[in-house]
């Protein structure tokens, strides 16, 4: 897999690009060991509305270690990518070529971690001089912790972050406040409208985008499942490839 990056990577060895090294090429140290890809978000009309970006190494890591045993070593992993990320958005602003939003995951209960904080707002800050805007994208696993990470919403939303809910269709969306974008899966959206009783699916997608929620559409595979959203008040759509 290329990474988004590789062409403003200042390695001189092909090889040791797809490491995608920060700006010292004898500090083996500081070598950046992510891979960087993106996923655009296109509106109804299929305008480029954001792109949603992915490190493959640390989704790698995280997959193959357990908690809580390596848990800080997330966190730092997590936080290296961040800092990565900033120096290449610093680099690189093509990413920013009609794009309005950098879509980025967080694990909920890294929004404890102050320095991860402190790296999101200076990520934020890197955005906005692209006129950019960060958008955090959280998942329902974890949700007990949100009595603790209300506040921290709130100071990111006063730096201009916006936040995107991944939603399942038999989660409890009554507190969904304050997110702005919720997220749904293709193919769980098809299941959920096969067993629906008295248009209920249906009924409860009008409602939350009449509320004033942007509905994201991911995992889009065909013309068909497309057309499904289409049909529905998703807003934006992602496909499956990146």
């Amino acid at each position: 897999m290329n990474c988004f990056f590789k062409h403003c990577c200042m390695q001189q060895n092909e090889m040791l690009k797809q490491s995608c090294s920060l700006d010292r090429k004898n500090d083996v140290s500081q070598t950046c060991l992510y891979h960087f890809s993106v996923s655009n978000i296109v509106e109804r009309k299929g305008t480029l509305c954001g792109v949603e970006i992915k490190s493959s190494w640390l989704e790698l890591q995280l997959t193959s270690r357990p908690l809580p045993q390596h848990y800080l070593a997330h966190i730092n992993e997590y936080k290296r990518m961040l800092a990565t990320l900033s120096v290449r958005l610093e680099q690189d602003s093509n990413i920013s070529q009609h794009n309005k939003q950098l879509f980025l995951a967080v694990e909920r209960i890294f929004l404890l971690d102050s320095e991860v904080i402190k790296a999101l707002l200076g990520l934020a800050t890197a955005l906005r001089r692209l006129e950019m805007t960060l958008v955090i994208i959280l998942n329902n696993d974890g949700e007990e912790l949100s009595q603790y990470t209300s506040h921290i919403k709130y100071l990111l939303r006063d730096a201009g972050v916006k936040f995107c809910l991944v939603c399942k269709f038999d989660d409890n969306l009554k507190t969904v406040y304050p997110f702005d974008f919720l997220m749904f899966d293709s193919k769980s959206l098809e299941v959920a409208i096969e067993k629906q009783q008295d248009n209920e699916i249906v009924d409860s997608l009008f409602t939350m985008r009449e509320r004033g929620f942007t509905l994201i559409l991911t995992g889009i595979a065909d013309a068909a499942a497309y057309s499904v959203g289409l049909a529905l008040p998703f807003s934006s759509f992602q496909s499956v490839k990146a």
